[in-house]
């Protein structure tokens, strides 16, 4: 005899899950990304956007890709969700945390200058290089040019400390907080025994390592007031406040250099948009083998956000050895930003704004004419 029938629990309605990915912009970023791939011949590529407002990731795509309707040919490498289990050197995207952490210090501001002759400084057994020599630059265009030897100087004069200390706020070598399955946390080494060459190598994105997705969640911190959201796959009634990070006027200057990127001048013109202002930061990495630096095999990288006076969405864009002769992030990947930007900006109804920031530049010039300095 079975005696205790009945229910344990009374059943309970279950609730709606929805996801954060906004179908339309997914939809771009997969097209755009895959046709970025097919044209520049590359192994592979990522794109992530997020709601610079949330931590919601609004798309997430990756080349190459499956049709999970047709399992006959699927290749098993390709199931991987790149953009959170794949890592990569950064490279001068992190140009910009460098930096933040300058602005922090309150030892510099966008306007303080430092002397990069004669274009490269030797550390130990080890040289770094700028593509030719600037001579002396400001802050401001030390990452509108994308000057290795800038950021150098400026990391070597704070100290490894205050450069992993930024990292490590912005994200770096830890959790996104997505809960995704395989997530990778990348790897920022431990700062203690960092030797000189080690510091500057590690200012601009080499020594370390990290996801599209954590480079997003700093590009979503650098460009919204300095705020670090979890971010998210599952859209959440339940508002986060979020942790500050930076304050909001470092956000405000940092945001000012990358409009600088994406300016005549700088590294990262491709990336313009028709009707908006944006902004952000290229990064060219060489790719790394079994026996170390692959010489001629590349990633191209853009981290970025739109618009770049009232953000709405933070994007980074990794095109994975592209083999024509184009090959640096601001040739490859710049374009897929400025494609999924334009697209997205109108998905989302932003309004216009370059036009008018246009006429307070034509102004500014106008006065600086008038004062002499044109």
């Amino acid at each position: 005899v079975i005696n205790g029938f009945g229910p344990v629990k009374v059943a309970e309605a279950g609730q709606d899950i929805r996801l954060s990915l906004d179908m339309r912009i997914q939809y771009l970023a997969y097209r755009e990304l895959k046709a970025a791939v097919e044209t520049h011949q590359a192994k592979a590529g990522s794109i992530v956007v997020l709601d610079i407002h949330t931590g919601d990731v609004l798309a997430m795509a990756n080349q190459p890709s499956y049709n999970p309707n047709n399992r006959a040919n699927i290749n098993v490498a390709h199931l991987r969700n790149r953009s959170i289990t794949d890592v990569f050197e950064p490279g001068s995207t992190m140009k910009l945390a460098t930096i933040s952490a300058a602005l922090e210090s309150k030892k510099y501001t966008l306007n303080s200058t430092l002397d990069t002759s004669p274009g490269f400084i030797r550390l130990g057994r080890k040289s770094i290089r700028d593509h030719r020599n600037y001579g002396e630059l400001s802050l401001l265009n030390i990452i509108a040019k994308s000057s290795n030897v800038g950021t150098s100087k400026i990391a070597l004069d704070l100290s490894g400390d205050v450069v992993w200390d930024m990292f490590y706020r912005l994200g770096f070598g830890q959790g996104t907080g997505i809960g995704f399955p395989g997530e990778s946390i990348g790897y920022l080494p431990d700062s203690s025994n960092w030797k000189p060459v080690e510091v500057a190598s590690m200012s601009y994105g080499y020594g370390l390592n990290a996801t599209a997705l954590q480079l997003a969640q700093a590009y979503m911190i650098l460009g919204n007031g300095g705020v670090k959201y979890p971010l998210g796959l599952i859209k959440s009634d339940q508002e986060d406040s979020g942790e500050q990070i930076l304050s909001n006027s470092v956000s405000r200057s940092i945001r000012k250099a990358m409009k600088a990127v994406v300016s005549k001048g700088g590294t990262g013109q491709r990336a313009q948009v028709p009707l908006y202002q944006v902004g952000g930061k290229t990064g060219t990495v060489h790719s790394v083998g079994k026996s170390g630096y692959k010489k001629s095999e590349y990633k191209a990288l853009f981290a970025g956000v739109a618009p770049i006076e009232n953000p709405e969405i933070a994007i980074v864009v990794v095109i994975d050895a592209p083999a024509g002769a184009e090959y640096y992030g601001g040739e490859v990947a710049a374009p897929v930003f400025s494609r999924v930007v334009n697209g997205a900006m109108r998905l989302l109804d932003i309004r216009p704004n370059k036009a008018e920031q246009d006429k307070e530049i034509a102004k500014t010039e106008t006065s600086s004419f008038k004062q002499g300095r044109g």
